[in-house]
């Protein structure tokens, strides 16, 4: 009935709000299921249903726009913006950027800083 619904959006409100208030601190699987009280099949299963990709596309994904934002938003510099955005190093973080973007995290401000 109504109770069982108001609960279930609750629960979903809940893994939502575990997930994206903790999309820059790196935890893994473990400590995501976790949090959400779920063993980690039932918590990849859950992240599926509600994002429809895998937790590492999706963190990953949301990652690089947020870092992209900063590129064009910010005077941060690249490393900064690589810390800030979650990634463990630079290296991983440019190849990251390029693959999901087409371009460097440089040649990516470069270039929309020309077009503004």
């Amino acid at each position: 009935g109504k109770l069982e619904q108001i609960i279930k959006s609750i629960k979903i409100f809940d893994f939502e709000k575990i997930i994206h208030s903790n999309l820059y601190h790196n935890l893994n699987l473990e400590e995501l299921a976790h949090l959400s009280n779920k063993s980690i099949s039932s918590f990849k299963r859950t992240f599926k249903k509600h994002f429809d990709t895998t937790p590492a596309a999706y963190f990953r994904s949301k990652k690089i726009s947020r870092a992209a934002e900063l590129l064009l938003s910010s005077n941060l510099s690249i490393g900064e913006i690589c810390w800030d955005c979650g990634f463990e190093s630079l290296s991983h973080f440019s190849s990251a950027f390029k693959k999901e973007l087409s371009s460097s995290p440089r040649e990516y401000r470069k270039q929309k800083s020309k077009a503004v």
